[in-house]
């Protein structure tokens, strides 16, 4: 999506190359470099509030918040992470969270943080602190329903992909393409996001958004329950978390080729990809969501690195083993921008 994360590293490049080739640009350069600095710096610096909140959400707040937005975290708190440590929820939430623009003219306008798994949208207001630093003043949470149905209620404390008739490695991408598309229209480019969000989003409403969208993140992580801890495992997951040891066990020792050959419905430009895929590319991706049907588990794997893209690994039981069948690697990006073309390839 050409608003997702992914264009902080296009505005970087383009600020670089337009700052190396042309040191007083005047005119249209002018104007275009200005508009470059104002999108680069408001991901900039939503980018690095990630990076810090991923190991510690409380370091970022210090490091990156003003006090107005710390008492959002804390209210938020209460209501998104009612069974699980903010710590250990925020982590998980930064980790596999895409970023768009959320309206705003400005360089330090917000940025919305999106977890395509989760359906959940954090939204980062920034502006100036005292000292001249540029910090989160605000933050708010949306639940992708309520998006969906432009900003009305009721709406429904569920995660909207879970309960498509779709491949889910697909019913998610084409849930994130609609959700984040819903999210432009309702808070549009070069209109105020304050003004906005409170004309659209009522208290009784602000509240029953973080309610439901604590709801969705607790179900998401518990459907990874049985993949992190044993006892609570079904018999199948018990087995997809042994096949899941051993696929990476496989990866870490250079045998893609091996586990592809295994794996004989895996798209054939999906394969591609993933025999050239590096060992340290692997490395970066961290569990998102897991899937379960009767003798088959579902893996989805998201990077950290890069959020934009995700790998599943579709597994079915054959006799007393668990055998890979299909392997994907998918971007929200394209679901985003090739939505009509990737909907041939649902099988």
């Amino acid at each position: 999506m050409s608003r997702s994360f992914l264009w902080v590293f296009v505005l970087l490049f383009a600020a670089l190359s337009i700052c190396g080739c042309e040191k007083n640009p005047t005119g249209p350069e002018k104007q275009e470099e200005a508009e470059l600095r104002k999108d680069f710096d408001r991901f900039y610096h939503a980018w690095a509030f990630r990076q810090i909140a991923v190991r510690n959400y409380a370091e970022a707040l210090k490091l990156f918040a003003n006090e107005n937005a710390r008492k959002k975290f804390a209210e938020m708190n209460e209501n998104l992470w009612p069974s699980t440590g903010p710590a250990l929820g925020w982590a998980f939430f930064f980790d596999g969270a895409v970023l768009c623009p959320a309206g705003g003219p400005d360089k330090s306008g917000p940025v919305a943080f999106y977890h395509c798994f989760a359906d959940v949208f954090l939204v980062l207001n920034f502006g100036t602190g005292a000292d001249g630093r540029t910090v989160v003043t605000d933050a708010y949470v949306l639940a992708g329903d309520f998006v969906r149905n432009n900003g009305k209620t009721p709406f429904k404390a569920e995660r909207h992909w879970t309960g498509q008739e779709l491949f889910a490695p697909y019913a998610v991408g084409f849930s994130a393409a609609e959700t984040i598309k819903a999210f432009e229209k309702l808070f549009p480019q070069g209109r105020d996001f304050d003004a906005g969000f409170d004309k659209i989003v009522s208290e009784k409403a602000r509240e029953a958004n973080q309610i439901s969208a604590g709801k969705q993140l607790m179900e998401t992580l518990a459907d990874l329950t049985g993949l992190l801890s044993p006892d609570k495992a079904t018999d199948t997951c018990t087995s997809a978390r042994k096949k899941l040891v051993e696929i990476n066990d496989r990866v870490m020792a250079g045998e893609m080729k091996r586990i592809l050959k295994e794996a004989g419905k895996t798209p054939s430009k999906h394969r591609k990809v993933l025999k050239n895929m590096e060992i340290k590319g692997w490395r970066n991706y961290k569990l998102s969501a897991y899937v379960e049907s009767g003798d088959s588990g579902l893996v989805m794997l998201q990077s950290s690195a890069n959020p934009d893209t995700y790998l599943s690994l579709l597994m079915k039981k054959q006799g007393n083993d668990m055998r890979l069948s299909r392997m994907d690697f998918l971007s929200f990006d394209k679901f985003y921008e090739q939505g009509d073309s990737l909907a041939r390839e649902v099988k």
